[in-house]
Formats: structure tokens, sequence, C-alpha cells
């Protein structure tokens, strides 16, 4: 029988997520549109640097996976998140500090800010995952812990899509895209503090269990990594994944530039309708959970999509420009729900 995990040791481990998520929807969402409005980065340039960090990212988290699991069990997971949390924050600062140059140098600066960020993102965020399956050993324990995780992670990610605009506004009112640079700065300096303050919160809270000292097979990392594609199914999910967070992704990035250019809604107006999607996000996810359990996750997934397509293609084509109109908001609702 396995030791329960009480709730002040949920919250307490839940509460990095806020961080994580913080960072990581702040930048899908408004990096690409403070680079190529605000920076002045030629969009094909800005593009290019947001993924050259994606790519480095996707290569630098099992590197990562394969280090912290082959430690000497003495020293733990935890000393990765005690000395990355607060470089992490600070990185993420720095994303919004480019200065008046050539486009070659901020191409070159924002490329190299943006990869600093993955990496130091990756050194803290793989060993805290990887505390999960440690810190509850049972399936119904990992499940619950994982839930006060993304419920931590969900009011983040409403924050970090909603939160930037308001603030932005506030410190040089006016149009988003002439808003001052220094406004950003500061906007990523207060999300810098808050995603270390999360990560040093669960370290100092969370204690990590002993780990047994184990014989690791000697191999290649190339050979672990190829090995996880000869696990059934893994090959499928690893590929849906990919295709789903690109869209996801892609999505965020665009949807700040077309609410502004295309439906003219100002920096302020936009909070609202980003804030309204996660809103209803939040609130449906229980029935989504319902739903997975009686008809399937595969089943949810497909509605889910389809709902979201559906949503994605009414704004882009029928929803009028101008003020927000009752058409936006029940079409982001749709959003919210897909």
């Amino acid at each position: 029988m396995t030791s329960k995990l009480t709730v002040r040791e949920k919250l307490g481990f839940g509460v990095a997520d806020v961080g994580a998520s913080l960072t990581y929807i702040a930048i899908n969402t408004w990096l690409f549109y403070f680079l190529v409005n605000i920076v002045g980065l030629q969009p094909l340039l800005a593009g290019t640097a947001f993924v050259l960090g994606r790519v480095f990212d996707a290569i630098t988290d099992p590197v990562m996976g394969v280090l912290s699991d082959r430690l000497k069990p003495k020293l733990g997971r935890k000393p990765f998140i005690l000395w990355g949390s607060v470089p992490l924050g600070i990185s993420f600062a720095l994303l919004w500090l480019v200065p008046d140059a050539s486009q070659t140098v901020k191409f070159l600066l924002s490329s190299f800010l943006f990869l600093l960020f993955s990496l130091l993102y990756t050194v803290v965020q793989m060993p805290y995952m990887a505390l999960i399956p440690e810190l509850a050993e049972s399936y119904d324990e990992r499940t619950s812990l994982s839930s006060y995780r993304a419920a931590f992670g969900t009011f983040a990610s409403l924050f970090a899509v909603a939160l930037p605009p308001i603030i932005v506004s506030f410190i040089s009112p006016g149009d988003l895209v002439q808003s001052r640079p220094v406004a950003w700065l500061v906007m990523g300096v207060l999300f810098g503090v808050v995603t270390s303050m999360s990560y040093l919160v669960m370290a100092f809270s969370t204690k990590e269990p002993k780990r047994i000292e184990v014989s690791l097979p000697s191999s290649s990392y190339l050979g672990e990594y190829v090995s996880a594609f000869k696990i059934y199914g893994f090959p499928q999910m690893f590929f849906l994944f990919i295709v789903v967070t690109m869209g996801l992704m892609i999505t965020n990035s665009i949807l700040p530039f077309f609410l502004e250019s295309n439906l003219r809604i100002s920096g302020g107006d936009q909070s609202i309708v980003l804030g309204t999607l996660f809103i209803v996000a939040i609130v449906v996810f229980p029935l989504w959970n319902i739903a997975a359990a009686r008809f399937g996750k595969r089943a949810s997934l497909n509605v889910g999509l389809v709902i979201y397509a559906i949503s994605l293609f009414l704004l882009a084509w029928f929803t009028p420009p101008g003020d927000i109109s009752a058409f936006l908001i029940v079409t982001t609702i749709v959003a919210g729900v897909g």
C-alpha cells in the first residue's frame, strides 16, 4: 500500500506549473507579435527565430531526461529546479529586451535569447515532470497529482494570454502595435519573477523521495531515443502530439495579428476575447473529462478538434470587423469548448 499525498503536498507540487504555463503560453501567443510589430523584425526572420527555439527545445528535452535519470540517486532532481529557476525567470525577461539595431543583429540576438530560454526551461521542467511518478507511485495518485498541476497551469494560461496586452496598455496607452518596448519588458520581468517564485516554492515545499540506485543499461543517447519508437502506440501518439501542438501554437501566434489587423480590435479588447476563450475552456474542462470516461478519449478528441476547427472557420470568414460583436463572443465560446 503506497502512502497518499496530502492536499498541501499536491498544492506545493502543482504550483510550479504556474511558471511553466505562464512562460510557455505567453511565448506562444505574444512573442511572435512582439518581434514583428514592436521589435520590427521581418516576419520571416521572426518566424525562423521562433522555429529554431522550438526545434532546439525538442532536441534538448530527451537529452535532459536521460541526464536526469542517470544522475546518482543522492543528487536527485530538485537541484536542477533550485539552481535553474532564477536563471529561467531572468531569461524569460530578456526575451522582451531587444535593442534598436540592424535586422541581422535583432535576429541573432532574438534567436540566442530564445535558445537560452529553451535550454533553461528544459533544465527545470524535465526534472519537475519526472518527479510525478516518484512522488505518486499508484495510478490514482498520479492522476490526482497531475490534476492539481493542470489546475494551476490552466489558470496560468488564462493570465498568460489576457494579461500582457493589459499590462502593456496600462504602461503605454494607445494602440498595442505602437506601444513602447519598455512596457513589454515590464511584463517580461513580472512574469519572470512569478515563474522563478513558483518553481522555488515547489522545490522548498516538496520533499523528494529517495531514489533507489539501479543498474541502468549502457546505451547511447541515440539508441535510447530510437528505442522509444519501438514501444507499441508511441509513434502514433508522438506524431499526433506534434501535429496538434503545431496547430495550436500556430493559431496562438497568429490570433493577435488577426484580431488587430483583420477585425480591428484594440489590445485591451483583445484581452476580453482571449480571456473569454480560456475561461470557457476552464469551465468545460470537467465536462470533457466526463465525456472521455464515457465515450473514450479518441472519440472525445475527435469531437473537440471538429468543434475547434469549425470555430476557427467561423472566426476567419464570418466574424464582422470592428468592435466586439455578439457573433465574435459566440464564436470565441465555441472555440473555448473545442
